[in-house]
C-alpha cells in the first residue's frame, strides 16, 4: 500500500500569549496528534511523518516562538521553564 504525501490542510500563524506562533495542520479526521519540536528545533522535522499520519488523524505543527516561522521570543529559553 502506497500513501501519497498530503500537503498542509492550514498553515498560518495564530497568536498565543501575545506572541505570533506558525502553525501547520494537515488531514481533517480522527484523533488530533499535536507534535512539539525540542532542542530549538522547528516544526519541519515533523512534516513527513504528519503528511503520512494526516490520512487517519488530523496532525498539527508549531514553531514555538523563536523558531521557524513563529515570532520572535521575548526572553531567554531557561530549561527548567521548558520542562515540566
Amino acid at each position: 500500500m502506497t500513501l501519497h504525501a498530503a500537503p498542509a490542510r492550514v498553515s498560518r500563524s495564530v497568536e498565543a500569549g501575545g506572541k505570533r506562533v506558525a502553525v501547520r495542520i494537515f488531514g481533517s479526521s480522527g484523533p488530533s496528534v499535536v507534535f512539539e519540536a525540542c532542542r530549538g528545533e522547528d516544526s519541519d522535522s515533523f512534516v513527513q511523518i504528519a503528511r503520512q499520519l494526516s490520512h487517519c488523524a488530523t496532525a498539527v505543527l508549531y514553531d514555538r516562538p523563536g523558531t521557524g516561522s513563529s515570532g520572535p521570543r521575548s526572553e531567554p529559553v531557561v530549561l527548567a521553564s521548558t520542562v515540566p
